[in-house]
């Protein structure tokens, strides 16, 4: 199992993926074996410390809140009015077991 715990002590991204490294070539995955041409070698992005000491700087979030929206009524059923203009909904069917197996297994 890698040792997570050791990695998160690395103390720069350099030294964590040299663990890495040395974790990999030491287990069963440096032997495997995969196709690699050479351009996707001469392709790869190149890695630059710096961009770890970027700073990039960030807009405030605005304070302003939008006023809160007015309370929802359940319907006309819950002030006392008529339910009839409500389209009424099929009964669910029943539950049908699967062969060999009882119709309340599931629950």
């Amino acid at each position: 199992e890698p040792p997570y715990q050791a990695w998160a002590r690395a103390r720069s991204p350099a030294e964590l993926w040299e663990a890495v490294r040395v974790f990999v070539g030491g287990s069963c995955a440096a032997a495997a074996v995969a196709a690699c041409p050479s351009w996707w070698w001469e392709q790869a992005p190149t890695w630059d410390p710096a961009v770890l000491r970027a700073v990039a700087p960030a807009h405030p979030i605005p304070l302003k809140r939008s006023p809160p929206a007015p309370p929802r009524s359940a319907g006309p059923a819950a002030e006392g009015g008529s339910t009839a203009k409500r389209p009424r909904l099929a009964p669910l069917p029943e539950a049908v077991a699967a062969p060999g197996r009882p119709a309340d297994a599931g629950e």
